[in-house]
């Protein structure tokens, strides 16, 4: 016996007293069948995704929510990285597969694939996966970029299957209250491309020193970010506040290609 799913009556007639697609039958002949009334059931797994954000209308950060990977003061790795995928249906989702991915600190810097894993999440439910750094990412720059990607056959929305954190993080104590970071930019294709650089709204006063680059292949450059905090804020260092400052790279249609977000803890 064979279950005709809602996706396939379409041109479909009554045979037997039942509704049967009409390339499941032959004259003369019967084919037994039963209707399913009920629409086939998807899981909705999410993590926190910059493009849905953008496709919401809202400001996107790419200092995931659902990513944990540095502590604050000093700021440096914690030993593994903490990822939290949900299921926001009441579907449960089964074999899902999470891809992690790393990057240099940066936009468009080339991502390595660190891991994947299988998983189970109930209706409703989220897990949080750690994953361990390597030895020589754990002495390296503290400023890793980590990607996340989510795979399931039956995923309802894949806007927020993919979702990253590309941080880096300054305390006006130390820095001062006008300073200045590099952020490095790839080209990673091999085409010329020009893109674009955006500072997306914040109360703190930031700037660029471009606006735009005419990229060859592969090229790599540093965009310099330049930040002045406004007198009007103040924290303490046992109760500082906190800034986001996030840079986008976009293709001239308006794409973005990736970004990256300063947090700045002012703690003076």
């Amino acid at each position: 016996m064979k279950t005709i799913s809602p996706a396939s009556t379409n041109n479909s007639r009554i045979i037997g007293g039942c509704k049967c697609s009409s390339r499941q039958s032959s004259p003369g002949k019967k084919t037994p069948c039963i209707t399913v009334d009920t629409p086939f059931e998807k899981p909705d797994l999410a993590t926190y995704s910059q493009d849905e954000q953008i496709g919401s209308g809202n400001i996107p950060t790419w200092n995931s929510p659902d990513i944990l990977t540095n502590v604050t003061l000093p700021f440096k790795l914690l030993p593994e990285a903490e990822i939290t995928v949900r299921n926001l249906s009441a579907t449960p989702a089964s074999n899902a597969l999470v891809h992690i991915f790393t990057s240099p600190f940066g936009i468009g810097t080339q991502e390595t694939i660190q891991l994947s894993q299988l998983v189970n999440i109930g209706g409703g439910q989220q897990i949080t996966l750690k994953y361990p750094w390597s030895q020589a990412i754990l002495e390296g720059d503290q400023r890793v970029g980590i990607h996340i990607r989510i795979e399931h056959p039956y995923d309802e929305k894949l806007i927020n299957n993919f979702g990253s954190q590309v941080i880096d993080a300054a305390y006006t104590s130390v820095a001062g209250r006008n300073f200045s970071i590099l952020v490095p930019v790839v080209n990673n294709s091999a085409f010329n491309q020009t893109l674009q650089f955006q500072v997306l709204p914040t109360d703190i006063n930031a700037t660029l020193n471009a606006s735009s680059h005419v990229f060859a292949p592969f090229e790599q450059i540093n965009l310099a970010l330049h930040s002045v905090v406004p007198n009007f804020l103040h924290g303490t260092p046992a109760s500082p506040l906190q800034r986001e400052i996030t840079v986008v790279a976009r293709q001239t249609g308006g794409t973005i290609i990736g970004g990256t977000t300063l947090i700045i803890y002012i703690d003076n």
